[in-house]
């Protein structure tokens, strides 16, 4: 066996070692908007009940979609009803200030339906996210002005 080669292979985890170091010393900055808007999604999630979350939402049971962060959806109604929709997993890249088209496979937004960010830009849109739909948490209509504040603020 060359030893060689087996001495030199920690020196190539180097510079994975010191990119993740530099990872792990970067904080995350919210404002105060974004943590008032995390905390009241949070609890929002944490105290569903398990008939408050479904898989799949009639298209004609809201009327505008928020996003949130690159990990969650607001789909509210006129009628002060919402739904929370946690995507499948984290979407790289996914911004508030994107467009949302969302590939269907019924009348219904479900659970692993996608959905795609575009970047707004002077000669059209172009892609930048594609993210896949979690389930749906029912809102409390008493928390959602809150919730429908908090996103106006950000």
């Amino acid at each position: 066996m060359n030893t060689t080669k087996l001495r030199l292979w920690p020196l190539l985890l180097l510079p994975l070692l010191a990119v993740m170091a530099g990872c792990a010393d970067r904080e995350i900055k919210l404002t105060p908007a974004e943590m008032h808007l995390y905390g009241l999604l949070d609890d929002i999630r944490r105290g569903a009940e398990p008939e408050e979350t479904k898989s799949c939402l009639s298209i004609r049971a809201y009327d505008v979609v928020e996003i949130v962060d690159d990990t969650r959806l607001v789909f509210l109604a006129r009628k002060g009803k919402g739904w929370v929709n946690e995507l499948r997993a984290p979407c790289m890249g996914l911004r508030r200030d994107h467009a949302l088209i969302f590939d269907l496979r019924s009348s219904n937004a479900c659970q692993m339906d996608r959905v795609q960010g575009f970047r707004p830009g002077m000669q059209g849109a172009s892609p930048a996210a594609l993210c896949v739909l979690g389930k749906f948490t029912e809102i409390p209509e008493y928390r959602v002005p809150r919730v429908v504040q908090a996103l106006k603020e950000l």
